[in-house]
């Protein structure tokens, strides 16, 4: 037993004199008051009043902007961005109830009311509307060539029937 504890005591005396050492050694560090401080820009008062007013306004406008959307429910979208913008071509909306993305094709799945689901692939229709583009949670729909607003797009995502949990 004694053969551990002669290490052990002798590396404790090694390690208290390189501790007394860098003690009496002398070397201080600098105190914080020693450290010069950069320089800072003056701002003139005026620009930084203006400044301060526009990201206040900026900040209302955010706010404004979060408290319109509705906290519980599931797509958190304020009503007008949920109603399509109040155009009447919300009603006409076809519900995406999901989208297929594999690395050979590419599906969205449609819901009417009450039908059975609809399958459609890029290039397809719904309806009056034309898919575009089919991405992961999301799929690029255009009104049909012909029609009014042929060239506005729309992206919708995934939703669940109401009354329906997911």
């Amino acid at each position: 037993m004694s053969r551990g504890i002669l290490p052990l005591a002798a590396l404790s005396v090694f390690l208290l004199v390189v501790l007394v050492l860098e003690l009496v050694s002398g070397e201080t560090v600098p105190a914080a008051a020693d450290v010069p401080v950069p320089a800072v820009p003056a701002v003139p008062a005026a620009a930084a009043d203006d400044a301060a007013a526009d990201a206040r306004e900026a900040l209302a406008e955010l706010v404004q902007t979060i408290l319109a959307r509705p906290l519980f429910s599931q797509g958190r979208r304020a009503a007008a961005v949920a109603e399509g913008g109040g155009g009447g071509a919300a009603e006409e909306m076809p519900r995406l109830a999901g989208v297929i993305v594999a690395p050979d094709e590419r599906r969205a799945i449609f819901v009417g009311a009450g039908d059975h689901p609809l399958v459609v692939r890029e290039g397809g229709s719904v309806g009056r509307y034309v898919v575009r583009a089919i991405a992961p949670g999301q799929v690029t729909l255009a009104i049909a060539p012909g029609q009014a607003d042929a060239d506005r797009q729309q992206i919708i995502h995934p939703s669940y029937a109401k009354g329906t949990m997911p």
